[in-house]
């Protein structure tokens, strides 16, 4: 805003209004259960899709190794696995 008096101009400064917590509480509550319930949603279809997918379900007829870690032990015995007997499965 500006005033006008003779041929000088003068700008009032007008303070900048602050939020008050409140404002910023129901902001942040909008925000958070808007982000939840999209996510909510997302998850669901996905379980959905899951379901109605044509594949077959996880079934093995195979023994499952567990190698735990990647190391320089690891690694070969890895590959010495005959993967048509065993599922090789490595936990880092």
């Amino acid at each position: 805003a500006s005033e006008s008096s003779g041929g000088a101009t003068q700008q009032v400064i007008l303070p900048k209004k602050k939020r008050s917590f409140g404002r910023v509480l129901f902001l942040a509550v909008v925000v958070s259960t808007t982000g939840t319930a999209a996510y909510a949603v997302y998850h669901r279809n996905k379980l959905i899709e899951i379901e109605r997918s044509d594949l077959p379900p996880y079934d093995t007829p195979r023994k499952r190794v567990v190698v735990l870690g990647t190391g320089w032990g690891a690694l070969p015995v890895m590959k010495a696995i005959d993967s048509t007997k065993y599922e090789v499965v490595c936990v880092s």
